[in-house]
């Protein structure tokens, strides 16, 4: 099977992952407006829940297809993602893993669940991944945020109190990575509203009691 090409492209304040055909096809496309391009390689698998597609999504940027350094953070280039559809929910389920490094050291495998309608929204997902980690520079608060984030769900034996502390250290860090990097505030303003819901849902139950 030949690698597919994505690329990102900003759009109101978000990105967008548009298909840039096979390695052929490829050929023919000018990169040059693209920052961030996925070469994909994708191997079909099954198990006993039915179809799930492997893939090895190799990052490039800015023309280089190298380890990405941020913040102090070094990102490995290459990002597997287990991809399964649920023909039921009618909607797909990718589980991605990034590795990550702290300059001193420090070396961290960290995956990320992500329900989505369509198979068109990974490759932006795996960049809100990466500022997230970038700012954060904690494995354990990364997963935390980025379930608050997408679930709107926090640690099962969390009080309200820490709930609500760990909401407004994440706004702190939205606020950040928003000003920086504009084409991030959709996600992370669909982020807070799950979590706001949440927590107010939280704050009822106190309050019926």
């Amino acid at each position: 099977m030949k690698d597919r090409i994505y690329a990102l492209e900003k759009n109101l304040g978000m990105l967008r992952q548009i298909d840039l055909g096979d390695e052929e096809e490829f050929r023919f496309v000018d990169v040059s407006i693209y920052r961030l391009i996925a070469s994909v390689r994708t191997i079909r698998c099954w198990s006993d829940y039915g179809q799930f597609n492997e893939r090895r999504l190799s990052l490039c940027l800015d023309g280089k297809q190298d380890n990405i350094k941020l913040n102090g953070i070094t990102i490995f280039y290459v990002v597997k993602d287990i991809l399964k559809f649920y023909l039921s929910r009618n909607g797909c389920h990718h589980n991605f893993t990034i590795n990550w490094q702290i300059d001193n050291g420090d070396t961290y495998e960290q995956s990320f669940s992500l329900y989505c309608e369509a198979d068109d929204n990974l490759l932006p997902h795996i960049v809100y991944a990466i500022l997230l980690i970038s700012e954060v520079k904690n494995e354990e608060m990364v997963q935390i945020y980025w379930d608050m984030l997408t679930n709107g769900s926090f640690p099962i034996n969390n009080t309200i109190g820490k709930n609500l502390d760990d909401a407004n250290n994440l706004r702190k860090i939205i606020d950040k990575i928003v000003q920086e990097y504009p084409f991030t505030e959709k996600f992370f303003q669909d982020g807070m509203k799950n979590i706001t819901c949440f927590l107010k849902k939280e704050i009822d139950k106190i309050e019926l009691h």
